[in-house]
């Protein structure tokens, strides 16, 4: 994620001419609302960019394809864009 932070940075940088600090603190305060939304399972949306949105997947089972043991897949939830 550090890495996308930075590339978006210096896009951002280069294409407005704005300092690289404020830019820094945009990214920041987005990232943090991106998340504290995500806590409490509200969609986050971007006009004109796109959506975030909480998915909640089940537990599952699967299977090593190495050893073909049978594992447990723990229920996880991650956004969506």
């Amino acid at each position: 994620m550090d890495e996308q932070k930075r590339v978006c940075r210096s896009f951002i940088e280069k294409k407005t001419g704005t300092p690289k600090k404020l830019i820094e603190q945009i990214v920041a305060v987005y990232s943090e609302t991106v998340i504290e939304e995500d806590v409490k399972s509200n969609l986050v949306s971007l006009r004109n960019f796109g959506t975030f949105k909480p998915v909640e997947f089940k537990p599952q089972k699967g299977v090593n394809p190495q050893t073909l043991e049978e594992i447990h897949i723990p229920a996880k939830r991650t956004l969506k864009f």
